[in-house]
């Protein structure tokens, strides 16, 4: 919800946007060294508890030194929406201007962050037995099907297409959307409004673009490290702790191909390793698409990324200051 008592002249927010694995965390949490931050994770995974070592949460240590906001909150079995999102995201945000601090939004939900900046639909409910029902679907060939039925029916009405090849998430909430209301999901009005509409945002959207074979090489290590941290262990303690195994985190990456290897499906650890990365590379497609669409600066290279980097830290490095404390650093630099 926006506070309409507090409305800044300029409002400063910072993304760092990018597929899985290009180092997205470690820049906000650099950035964060040098000026006055709070770290708001846009990502659907870390979000839900218990879920570690897969989503790649920050570790311990980052979570004592730095000021993380919406991570290991939620519960696995329940639902969190890009509108949940939002709300949650709207009121860190504007807390984190009160406090003379800058919001940093870093993940890789790119619909998380398109929905926070432009808005989003008011949707009714979805009948919980309907949400079953599709559930299903995760496991057959039944997704394809409603994908061609979805694209079909879009096409008969001259609605546009955003959904990447792949996503059974937003074809499960576009054709459960359909099915409950009548009505397509791009038909709904915006009733929610993003933060451009509220506030002068002074925007600093970056996406981290590293080349593809750069790219592919953190993924073979991160997934390795990833096992060997314990990714199978975790994944059978969070089946012990009756988390249902079609479950939202489930279904993610380095779960999902978990459960096949604990269900004798992959037959060896480094099977399951090279099927994580291939399922993370195609992910990371889908990933760098949307970004590219985005009104978010590529960095492609170390180099880019310093030279930013550094003309933001010292363009923001005195913006903690009060008004009296820059009028009189004002009159010293005079003097």
């Amino acid at each position: 919800m926006i506070d309409q008592g507090y409305l800044p002249e300029v409002a400063p927010l910072f993304i760092i946007g990018g597929p899985t694995g290009s180092g997205k965390t470690a820049l906000a949490e650099r950035i964060c060294d040098q000026l006055p931050c709070n770290l708001i994770s846009a990502d659907s995974i870390q979000i839900y508890k218990h879920f570690d070592i897969g989503s790649a949460k920050p570790d311990s240590h980052s979570l004592k030194n730095y000021p993380y906001f919406l991570i290991d909150f939620q519960e696995p079995h329940k639902n969190f929406s890009a509108f949940d999102f939002t709300q949650k995201a709207l009121a860190i945000i504007q807390s984190s201007w009160r406090d003379k601090k800058i919001p940093i939004l870093v993940g890789g939900t790119g619909f998380y962050i398109r929905s926070l900046l432009l808005g989003l639909s008011e949707i009714p409910p979805i009948p919980e037995d309907l949400r079953d029902l599709l559930r299903s679907h995760h496991q057959t060939d039944a997704i394809h099907k409603i994908e061609l039925t979805l694209k079909a029916i879009y096409k008969s009405l001259n609605l546009p297409w955003t959904i990447l090849p792949g996503d059974s998430y937003r074809l499960s909430r576009a054709w459960e959307v359909l099915l409950a209301t009548g009505i397509p999901y791009p038909q709904f009005r915006k009733t929610s409004r993003g933060l451009f509409q509220h506030f002068r945002i002074d925007l600093h959207y970056l996406y981290i673009d590293l080349p593809r074979e750069s790219l592919w090489q953190r993924i073979e290590m991160r997934t390795k490290s990833m096992i060997e941290k314990g990714l199978i262990e975790e994944t059978k303690d969070l089946l012990l702790r009756g988390i249902p195994s079609d479950c939202v985190p489930m279904r993610s990456l380095g779960y999902k191909e978990t459960l096949l290897f604990l269900k004798e499906k992959i037959r060896t650890v480094s099977e399951l390793k090279d099927t994580i990365v291939l399922s993370t590379r195609q992910f990371s497609k889908r990933q760098r698409t949307w970004f590219r669409a985005e009104p978010a600066i590529p960095m492609s290279s170390h180099e880019q990324i310093e030279i930013y980097i550094t003309r933001l830290i010292e363009k923001f490095k005195h913006y903690h200051e009060t008004p009296q404390e820059t009028l009189d650093r004002e009159q010293r630099k005079k003097k």
